[in-house]
């Protein structure tokens, strides 16, 4: 695959106990429940999100007050003309080229991508449902002295409602398995650390309605 020596000893495949991905599967669905329940929320506003300023039809959130002290969330808000299945697909879990040619797509500065792990796979009646560990690796940027990566587990789906709606999400949570030696950080890379990220897409069904995008 092109791009996997970059990130040094990495494995291709991360060996879980069933134990193990119960714990991870109990962690990304907790991260999952939190952000619904915070972006479930006319105009994404509630009592963590604050609305910081618009620019170009985007509006930008922050979020001080779920977080610690050395963290802080933020939130874009913008439109698109794509459905909801149509940004959610993006996202389901893929083989790891599929993955890495989804990343270089987004980001200029991929390095690496991997699919580490799959905990759930989409199946017939959940097309969109899937969870995953994945593993990304990024050039340093000019002002940067070391490359960053990150190691997060995912969880995507789409969930239609009676009265014509349809949301859809793509959460991560970085692993926090320090036991695990093959997870070590790379030489010359520093770990990025996720806290309940990802994307989560709205439609109302309304005729003409474009779907909302929340990065």
């Amino acid at each position: 695959m092109e791009g996997a020596p970059y990130s040094g000893g990495m494995p291709e495949y991360l060996e879980l106990s069933d134990q193990v991905k119960t714990v991870l599967t109990r962690q990304i669905s907790a991260a999952v429940e939190d952000v619904l329940d915070s972006m479930m929320h006319e105009g994404t506003e509630d009592v963590n999100w604050r609305g910081r300023m618009r620019k170009d039809g985007i509006i930008y959130y922050e979020d001080r007050e779920s977080v610690t002290k050395e963290q802080t969330r933020f939130c874009c808000v913008d439109t698109t003309e794509a459905s909801v299945e149509d940004v959610i697909n993006l996202f389901v879990v893929s083989d790891t080229d599929m993955l890495l040619q989804r990343c270089r797509i987004m980001y200029d500065n991929i390095m690496d991508a991997r699919i580490l792990n799959v905990l759930e796979h989409p199946s017939e009646d959940h097309p969109m449902r899937s969870s995953y560990i994945r593993y990304t690796a990024f050039k340093a940027r000019t002002l940067q002295r070391n490359n960053r990566d990150m190691c997060v587990v995912v969880s995507t789906d789409v969930i239609q409602y009676p009265d014509g709606s349809t949301i859809g999400y793509c959460v991560w949570d970085s692993l926090n398995l320090p036991d695990m030696s093959q997870l070590d950080v790379p030489q010359g890379f520093i770990r990025t650390r996720m806290f309940r990220s990802g994307y989560f897409v709205q439609n109302s069904g309304d005729p003409g309605a474009e779907t909302k995008l929340a990065v």
